[in-house]
């Protein structure tokens, strides 16, 4: 396997190639080009005569087992064997046709000719690449979700409570001010979904005899569905968990409202808990936050160990 990301891509685009090449011993397009402006040849495949086209010069040499897929690729070729310009004639896949004119743009030939003398050419070469994994996350949320970002974390007393993540509004928002938890546990031991949602609210009844609070109400408690894209499974995905919308009078008669939410996830659960003034914006926030968490949390590919 040869590795030909140049510097200047990033991790998650830059691509680790596997590609077999053969040339087009014509050049020969499935249609006919138009003629070139001499002021832009660059800008789109045109009408470059030749004699003898263009040599590969050294072709990598590469092996892999993974999936394969063949775009096809016009690339103009100077007349010193350097490749210009690059584009997509038929495509076989982003991810593959990126791959390809990656490649394509490192490569380099023995000139095309005509009359005996070099020429810069359109030449049209299928390029067969296999996509390298992507890389794996490093970190088990992501650093902004929504329009909130990655304040801080802790790991809570008990190991069967897991991790705490805490999240702080951004200004954009308008809700600078504005905490959100998110919490990831070990499933094993802890009851349903709509248990656990349950015991919340019952535990609601201590914390306000205790003096938290003067007062909560029930104002919602919902079964939620949160479609997300996973490249685990390869397609998109619907979540099913269970909410439950809180109005919580503090000790100084201060109004609170309070969003507790609880999704399965392989092994583990993750649990959202936002508490904030009354603003009506602030649920439409909430909402894309937890699907952006867990849109980001889905996205890691099959080949990474779950999260």
């Amino acid at each position: 396997m040869t590795s030909i990301c140049p510097r200047g891509i990033g991790v998650a685009t830059c691509l680790t190639l596997l590609a077999t090449i053969r040339l087009n011993a014509q050049g020969t397009p499935r249609q006919s080009l138009p003629a070139c402006d001499p002021g832009s040849v660059l800008a789109f495949p045109c009408a470059t005569p030749f004699d003898k086209g263009p040599e590969l010069i050294e072709p990598p040499h590469q092996t892999g087992t993974g999936e394969r897929r063949t775009p096809h690729v016009w690339m103009f070729i100077t007349d010193s064997g350097v490749v210009a310009a690059a584009q997509i004639e038929r495509g076989a896949g982003i991810d593959f046709d990126i791959a390809a004119v990656t490649l394509a743009k490192q490569l380099r030939f023995k000139p095309a000719s005509l009359g005996n003398r070099p020429v810069g050419v359109w030449f049209l070469l299928p390029i067969t690449t296999e996509a390298a994994p992507e890389p794996c996350f490093s970190m088990a949320v992501p650093i902004s979700a929504g329009f909130a970002s990655f304040a801080d974390s802790q790991q809570l007393d008990r190991p069967e409570l897991g991790m705490l993540y805490r999240y702080r509004g951004m200004p954009p928002s308008g809700l600078g001010n504005l905490t959100l938890d998110v919490f990831i546990y070990p499933q094993a031991g802890w009851p349903p979904l709509n248990d656990q949602v349950r015991d919340l609210v019952k535990s609601l009844d201590v914390m306000r005899d205790r003096g938290d609070f003067t007062s909560y109400e029930v104002i919602g408690w919902d079964k939620v569905g949160v479609k997300v894209r996973s490249k685990r499974l390869g397609h998109e995905v619907t979540i099913q968990g269970y909410s439950v919308r809180l109005k919580i009078t503090g000790p100084s008669g201060e109004q609170l409202n309070s969003y507790f939410a609880v999704f399965p996830e392989e092994s583990k659960y993750i649990k959202f808990r936002v508490t904030y003034a009354p603003d009506r914006r602030v649920q439409s926030v909430i909402d894309d936050f937890v699907r952006e968490v867990l849109e980001a949390r889905a996205s890691q590919p099959a080949h990474c160990p779950p999260l």
